[in-house]
């Protein structure tokens, strides 16, 4: 696989937007929908949604690094990784085709009807790719912020790690990000980066927390997920700076009337850090899989994976807060940070 360029800055006119996410801050003209927080200084790559692809004729026929094509696929799904020349091309069947270099990211749209997906692609497949190839794994994770510490939650979809993110974001925690977790080396210690400030909520949720669902937009057509702010007139507060580690937690929701919070040994801990990574497949096809193993690694010696097993229902979210909390207070002393709550709604 071709190593990425030398990095370069990006000089852009003062007045295009730039935002943040992933400790990269991004310049844009481009009409985002999600929330972000205002980015700073020079932008590290800019975004834009162009007609025709920047490279040759004929560079379609590039066999692929990565091909998960099927026709019985939806077409915005992940189809392929095509590297050509100093450009990587992920290519999500015929929805969608993006370009990456160091400092640009450019998307062509090939169905309009899918104009919806251009901001999930890119926050989601397309920055964790770009972030990969230059040595920050991403895990799969929703992480808040508890006395200074990022505490991460590891789940697929449906895995609930964005209601446990939400329940303690509730009781007094800062949401770091919703479903990404890129990890960078620092200083001898791990740090994890924000993502943007926005969690997707499913509305009997969004009712709970807020009292309406009026006037939150829908993560994607067909979906009744909904996308709430987080931070000022928003749900919450939302922590923009990269954190140190502290813990990280494997939930698993069972029948029981109790929670349950046990460690993990070094080994399965590790396996399950490369289970939870973000676009493992794909990793795994391009050879970058094992140059994560060193910072993940670096991650347990740091923030240990426990195993958080807690009973179904909205009921019971204030009991698994409460041992949460009791856990971390065993594994760290707390920073100079507002005491969470404990119990509350």
């Amino acid at each position: 696989m071709r190593a990425p360029p030398a990095r370069r800055r990006t000089t852009r006119p003062t007045h295009t937007p730039v935002v943040e996410a992933y400790g990269l801050s991004i310049a844009s003209d481009y009409p985002f929908r999600f929330h972000h927080a205002l980015g700073q200084g020079r932008p590290d790559i800019t975004f834009e949604v162009i007609d025709a692809a920047p490279l040759p004729d004929g560079w379609e026929a590039t066999p692929p690094s990565f091909d998960a094509y099927d026709p019985a696929t939806p077409s915005d799904m992940l189809g392929t990784v095509v590297f050509v020349d100093e450009c990587v091309v992920v290519r999500f069947l015929s929805g969608a085709d993006f370009f990456l270099t160091d400092d640009r990211i450019a998307c062509v749209l090939h169905d309009p009807m899918l104009e919806h997906g251009i901001e999930i692609w890119l926050f989601g497949t397309v920055l964790t790719l770009w972030l990969e190839l230059r040595g920050i794994p991403t895990l799969h994770a929703a992480t808040v912020v508890v006395h200074g510490h990022a505490i991460g939650f590891l789940a697929t979809n449906k895995g609930g790690k964005s209601t446990l993110a939400m329940t303690m974001v509730q009781g007094g925690a800062s949401l770091l990000a919703d479903d990404q977790l890129p990890l960078e080396r620092s200083d001898g210690r791990v740090l994890g980066r924000a993502g943007y400030p926005q969690m997707r909520f499913w509305p009997d949720q969004a009712e709970r927390l807020l009292g309406t669902t009026e006037g939150l937009e829908l993560v994607q057509p067909g979906s009744t997920k909904v996308r709430v702010p987080v931070g000022p007139g928003g749900f919450g507060a939302f922590e923009r700076r990269a954190t140190p580690l502290g813990a990280l937690y494997l939930p698993e929701r069972d029948a029981s009337d109790r929670v349950e919070i046990v460690s993990t040994a070094f080994g399965e801990a590790l396996t399950e850090l490369v289970r939870h990574s973000f676009l493992v497949g794909v990793l795994d096809a391009l050879g970058l899989a094992p140059k994560r193993f060193h910072v993940f690694a670096d991650v347990l010696r740091q923030a240990p994976l426990r195993r958080l097993r807690y009973p179904s229902g909205l009921e019971h979210l204030g009991d698994v807060r409460d041992a949460i909390l009791a856990d971390l207070a065993h594994l760290q002393p707390p920073a100079t940070q507002p005491r969470l709550r404990r119990r509350g709604p």
